[in-house]
């Protein structure tokens, strides 16, 4: 009798950078679509330049999103001003109250094709 071994190593890991990959980019787009969706409700909607402002850039190498608001005025509507703009705590909010959302993400795309 004899038995052979192979070593799927760099499969396995081509497999999981993928996973990673395609996970991040859903936490980025969950992450656009909540936060455009908490600008909307805040009714601070004029000429919708800020809400189609919010964008996610994925680095999947260091294993990051990052999320922001793109227009020059978005971090004094998110984090308010001594001159009156209440803190709209768009992202603050997303992260805060959205984890769960972004948990199955990573639970439903981090086991795909094993």
């Amino acid at each position: 009798m004899s038995v052979k071994f192979t070593n799927h190593r760099a499969d396995v890991q081509r497999q999981v950078d993928s996973n990673v990959a395609r996970t991040l980019t859903a936490i980025g787009l969950k992450a656009t679509e909540i936060t455009q969706m908490n600008i909307r409700a805040s009714g601070r909607v004029d000429t919708s330049t800020m809400v189609n402002s919010v964008d996610s850039q994925v680095n999947p190498r260091d294993k990051e999103v990052v999320h922001g608001i793109g227009a020059f005025y978005g971090i004094f509507q998110e984090l308010g001003t001594r001159r009156g703009i209440a803190p709209g705590n768009f992202i603050r909010d997303n992260l805060n109250n959205h984890t769960e959302d972004y948990r199955a993400i990573v639970q439903d795309m981090m086991g795909e094709g094993f």
